[in-house]
């Protein structure tokens, strides 16, 4: 008896609204929630700008000369020999004896470039995830190693002056660097593994850049907007090489589907096809 009528008293004592002390604890409930998730979120955010700062402390390069500039105020990648390697007026012959050895690398070099017009300068991208730069006439020790690809470098290119130069990666990544300061200028992917780069020869179009990677297409970049602007997508198989020939007119690509593909540079259409 006690009990229907205490109940009685009570839904009428509150007049059917819920209990001050409930809504109290719910509120709290609620807050601490909210707490929780703007905490969480704010780890999330700290993570992530630690995660970019730890990428751009460790996208950098290091410097082995003794000055980056001379008495003169000349970089250290200008050629101050004069000697310029111009192929026209020398024979061409097998090497008789070894010359010199380059020993920085820890794993294998899968590429290297020299320096553009002059070849003072020689770049080579190692399986070590390494891109270092040496003094081919001088002391032939390595001046400049850029810092940037998690995972070994499978191609690299220089712009025509050789002030700039691209590197692609198994790292997925796209790298467009400054040889003289060892900056990153910009970074791009299409989150597909590229083997090769190949740049447009026209010095004004130095931006304009074509890899070949293992999603079976060539991929027209602009290094300006990090955009791709045109894929050439008739391969079967992983695209290994990329040349771009008679000035820019026209784009000649290999494949693991043992083809060569001639394309018109800019038009995904294949002209000729060699099998």
């Amino acid at each position: 008896m006690e009990g229907p009528g205490k109940g009685h008293a009570e839904s009428e004592k509150w007049g059917g609204f819920i209990d001050g002390e409930v809504v109290r604890k719910q509120l709290e409930v609620e807050v601490k929630a909210r707490e929780e998730e703007v905490a969480r979120r704010a780890e999330e955010e700290k993570a992530v700008e630690g995660e970019e700062r730890e990428t751009k402390e460790r996208v950098t390069s290091i410097f082995h000369g003794n000055k980056e500039t001379d008495y003169a105020g000349r970089s250290w990648i200008e050629n101050k020999t004069n000697i310029t390697k111009d192929v026209d007026d020398k024979q061409c012959f097998l090497p008789k004896k070894w010359v010199h050895t380059w020993t920085g690398h820890t794993m294998g070099v899968s590429k290297i470039r020299w320096f553009p017009k002059t070849a003072h300068l020689l770049l080579s991208a190692g399986m070590d995830g390494k891109i270092m730069i040496w003094d081919y006439h001088n002391q032939r020790k390595c001046l400049r190693t850029y810092l940037g690809h998690d995972q070994a470098v499978r191609d690299i290119a220089f712009c025509a002056d050789g002030r700039r130069f691209y590197s692609v990666s198994y790292d997925k990544n796209i790298q467009y660097w400054d040889t003289e300061t060892g900056k990153v200028i910009a970074t791009f992917t299409n989150k597909k593994t590229p083997f090769c780069v190949s740049i447009h020869p026209d010095p004004s179009q130095q931006n304009v850049i074509v890899t070949g990677g293992s999603n079976k297409k060539a991929v027209q970049w602009d290094s300006n907007t990090c955009e791709i602007v045109q894929e050439y997508d008739e391969h079967m198989g992983a695209v290994n090489t990329v040349t771009i020939c008679e000035d820019g007119k026209r784009l000649l690509t290999s494949s693991d589907d043992k083809k060569m593909f001639l394309w018109e540079f800019g038009i995904p259409v294949v002209i000729k096809h060699i099998a």
